[in-house]
């Protein structure tokens, strides 16, 4: 029931809440889309704000993709106790570096890199090929794996290690509270999207700035929703 109170932007589902920009997934984004009006008005008259958040989201769950294809090659070309640790390294090496792939220079090589059944067909190809091979270890590692990165456990883990918080969302619990990647990698998009364009928006500390007050107010107003249900 609950995805009837999201609405669609250029198809793509999100709520437009008083604590910010909700995805179905999970992913939280602090701002709102009136603020996202000022600040970028000629962009969202071009897409909607759901566009900018399915790149975004693109962009956050692109580590799974990274975690996929590695998986693929490192199993392909690496003895089973090497591609294992090559694997985790480089999904660790990606998901922190994940702002750099925010802008039009990226966009259509993510819509690939992260297409599930571009994906999914890959996974079929090497796998059955490694398990044709007589490389059942590898095919079952491989297999295993897959599912892993596919179903985002590893991006979970890496964000609760690095951010605090699973989905990458802001951490709250920080004194001052720190934005989430989430929030990073959608100001990213408007900045560079904007750039290209030829549209002028506020630098990354500006907005950052927005988005720490806005975090402030939403954790002074959960504290005292909290308080008032205590008594």
């Amino acid at each position: 029931m609950l995805k009837n109170v999201f609405t669609s932007g250029g198809d793509f589902p999100y709520l437009d809440s008083p604590a910010g920009l909700l995805t179905p997934k999970g992913y939280l984004f602090y701002t709102r889309e009136s603020v996202l009006e000022a600040y970028a008005g000629k962009l969202l008259s071009e897409q909607p704000v759901g566009e900018w958040l399915r790149r975004a989201t693109r962009c956050i769950e692109s580590t799974d993709a990274a975690g996929v294809w590695s998986v693929l090659l490192f199993l392909s070309l690496l003895p089973l106790m090497w591609a294992i640790p090559a694997v985790l390294g480089v999904s660790i090496l990606w998901h922190q570096s994940r702002t750099a792939f925010a802008g039009p220079a990226a966009d259509a090589f993510l819509k690939v890199f992260t297409n599930e059944i571009v994906m999914l067909l890959a996974g079929v190809a090497v796998l059955s090929w490694l398990g044709i091979s007589g490389e059942a270890g590898k095919a079952a590692s491989g297999i295993a794996l897959f599912l892993v990165y596919k179903f985002g456990w590893i991006r979970m883990l890496l964000s609760r290690m690095f951010e605090g918080d699973a989905y990458g969302n802001a951490n709250l619990k920080a004194d001052p509270p720190q934005p989430g990647s989430n929030d990073r990698i959608l100001n990213m998009l408007l900045i560079r999207f904007g750039i290209k364009s030829g549209i002028t928006l506020p630098s990354v500390e500006v907005m950052e700035r927005d988005i720490m007050q806005a975090m402030q107010k939403s954790a002074s107003q959960r504290k005292q929703w909290t308080k008032g249900h205590k008594k």
